[in-house]
């Protein structure tokens, strides 16, 4: 691949360890890399590792990312594990922490943000007034486990995002598909709005 022998590279777990990728200037193949990321799992280490093997200094142009995921909602958050993670460490580009994300992902693509904290405690107060099409806060509270009110109205401590998200993991995929979609538009219109 690097001698521009082949155009297409795939490397596993195995393959994301102490190997360069990127079109590193002293090699022959140069081109732009397109990294399509599948199936990252809950190992954002490894995922990172990974993605930092056709990202590094000494390159023609940084690589496009790919994420690829399901038609499954909730799986976005396998996904958004490594972004929030991408955000916080900036461990691929330059082996610098305090690189950042670098742009990788979309914000959209972190659900662990304050935009999806804040979209978040708005589809809970939606839920609450009945608001939300395809869901009652019963069923809601029924399918997930998760109360969101008490004897004085809506709890002051509402469930974390990561709760919220795990839970979607365990619902129908139907359930899955009116609870996160109404989520992702109320969080596409706070990033919009930012």
């Amino acid at each position: 691949f690097m001698d521009d022998q082949k155009r297409i590279l795939i490397f596993s777990d195995a393959g994301g360890t102490g190997r360069s990728y990127h079109a590193d200037l002293s090699a022959r193949n140069q081109r732009l890399r397109v990294h399509y990321l599948l199936e990252p799992g809950w190992k954002a280490d490894a995922a990172i590792q990974g993605l930092g093997r056709t990202n590094r200094t000494n390159q023609a142009q940084p690589p496009l990312f790919r994420p690829i995921s399901t038609d499954v909602k909730a799986e976005k958050r396998f996904l958004s594990t490594i972004a929030r993670r991408l955000d916080t460490l900036g461990a691929i580009t330059r082996g610098q922490r305090q690189t950042g994300g670098q742009g990788l992902f979309r914000p959209e693509d972190n659900l662990e943000s304050h935009y999806a904290r804040d979209a978040l405690r708005q589809l809970y107060l939606l839920l609450v007034r009945g608001k939300v099409e395809g869901c009652s806060l019963q069923m809601f509270e029924d399918a997930t486990g998760l109360s969101l009110m008490d004897s004085t109205g809506i709890k002051d401590e509402l469930p974390p995002i990561t709760t919220f998200l795990n839970r979607l993991l365990a619902l129908t995929i139907e359930l899955q598909g009116v609870l996160f979609t109404a989520f992702e538009r109320l969080l596409n219109a706070k990033i919009e709005g930012a």
